[in-house]
């Protein structure tokens, strides 16, 4: 006892003494308006370490917050912030908050009854972090920077086993549902009253091609890209539907889908569109009690019959303005998936090459090659929009097949968790990994990237499979947003 009292002044000192260091780094980097970045970065470290080792439940609410408005913020600080050359010190906020909640969760046994999906998720983990000392892909600057981006972020796994019970992640659920409607109102205000003027800046000075449809640009809200918009905003419907019980509670649930819904459609990415189809399918099917099998083939019934439903609903024509615009993409799109007016075929060559990449070159190029990395650093810039097109692009034949692995057993082990269970909080697991899909190691989708990983660390200790060193059980809650 008195070992451990004499323990907390020391780790107070230590806190105390990394806030001040961090604090008077903060205070010389602000002078120079290069550094004013990483003043902020310094300064929003500080207390989230704090926080972090003192309440790290609480981190990871902060956390979401953080990846959810951190484009904008970003976006803020351009117009009084060069951009640096050496990277955006904001991104290491994020991860080093990752990389605190791993080691604590490691020391609360993380790795204590690992499962079969732990085991290969552990492996894609593996081959990921060693490609990124792979020279294929230009440096170890091009490698580090990737993994910072996508290996980093898979740590969330791990937590997810050890920090998120069901208390925990049902708040994280209503955190996610109410902002979702927060970034659904300020992407609706880009769309039709305009761009504000540090959005705009950062449209003419970093914009992409895919931001645009016509001569209208995308939505993207407080993301730093618009397909991780979209992305939350299916996270968010998710979110909503799993937890839609009680009849006093469908008029708000109605009206937050209806948001939802009319922001998603206005964003005109067709594919969060048949996500969401799938996502909400699959949950309906696991709270009726569908076996696996025959909830896939009811899916690719629905899916080969929504290009009818969209062509009865849709009109024959189309405003010229903004709305009708985004519009009349979505409806070319969803219509003739393999048409002219489709990207669909593009991107399933871009898997295809991605997928051959694996037996052309066995061993991968490295994970900064299908990130951002790779461009910023002059290292190997390729890969492919999809997971099954990045992961052999880094880590090679072995990396795909332990994704693949990964896939297999997250899906059945959501979906039996589902079935069994028939709670808001299994059911919204089964859907954040469906909504995700093909984007579960995008580096780019900040918001996104882990809550899979996250929440396939809360399925692993949840489903019923019998470990050898079994964790300790977690009182359920049943709760609603």
């Amino acid at each position: 006892m008195i070992a451990i009292a004499d323990r907390k002044p020391a780790n107070s000192l230590l806190i105390a003494s990394g806030v001040l260091f961090l604090a008077l780094v903060a205070g010389a980097l602000v002078a120079s308006p290069t550094g004013l970045r990483a003043a902020l970065a310094a300064a929003v470290l500080a207390p989230a370490a704090v926080v972090v080792i003192r309440a790290p439940r609480v981190a990871l609410h902060g956390l979401v917050v953080w990846f959810v408005t951190f484009g904008l913020l970003r976006r803020l600080s351009s117009g009084v912030s060069p951009k640096q050359a050496w990277g955006d010190p904001l991104i290491l906020v994020g991860a080093v908050v990752w990389v605190i909640l791993l080691l604590i969760a490691i020391r609360s046994g993380g790795f204590r009854g690992r499962s079969r999906l732990t085991n290969s998720i552990l492996a894609l983990w593996g081959l990921l972090a060693l490609s990124a000392l792979n020279p294929a892909q230009g440096g170890l600057t091009v490698g580090l920077s990737g993994a910072l981006l996508v290996v980093v972020p898979m740590s969330a796994f791990v937590v997810g086993r050890t920090l998120v019970d069901d208390r925990t992640f049902n708040r994280l659920l209503r955190l996610a549902a109410w902002l979702g409607l927060a970034t659904a109102v300020y992407g609706l205000a880009q769309t039709f009253i305009g761009f504000p003027p540090w959005d705009a800046a950062w449209i003419d000075d970093g914009g992409y091609a895919a931001l645009n449809v016509g001569s209208v640009t995308r939505a993207f809200s407080s993301f730093s890209a618009a397909s991780e918009y979209a992305g939350f905003l299916g996270l968010a419907v998710v979110s909503w539907v799993a937890t839609a019980r009680g009849a006093r509670r469908w008029p708000l649930t109605a009206a937050a889908l209806l948001l939802l819904a009319t922001s998603l459609w206005f964003e005109s990415s067709r594919g969060i569109i048949v996500l969401t189809v799938i996502a909400v399918g699959a949950m309906v099917s696991a709270r009726l009690g569908v076996p696996l099998w025959r909830a896939v083939l009811i899916g690719v019934f629905c899916l080969a019959a929504l290009p009818i439903v969209f062509s009865w609903l849709t009109p024959a024509q189309f405003s010229g303005d903004a709305a009708g615009q985004l519009a009349q993409h979505q409806v070319e799109g969803l219509t003739d998936p393999l048409g002219e007016g489709s990207t669909l075929p593009l991107h399933m060559a871009m898997v295809r090459d991605g997928i051959t990449s694996a037996f052309e070159n066995p061993l991968g190029t490295g994970v900064g090659s299908f990130t951002i990395a790779g461009e910023k650093y002059g290292g190997v810039a390729g890969g492919s929009e999809g997971d099954p097109g990045r992961v052999p692009f880094a880590a090679g034949l072995p990396g795909l097949v332990a994704y693949f692995a990964v896939v297999v057993l997250a899906v059945r082990r959501s979906y039996r968790l589902a079935v069994e269970r028939r709670d808001p909080l299994a059911l919204a697991a089964l859907g954040i990994v469906l909504i995700t899909a093909l984007q579960w190691l995008n580096g780019g989708h900040y918001a996104l990237m882990f809550w899979p990983w996250l929440v396939l660390g809360w399925v692993d200790t949840n489903v019923q499979l019998r470990p050898k060193t079994p964790l300790a059980p977690i009182p359920k809650v049943q709760t609603a947003p």
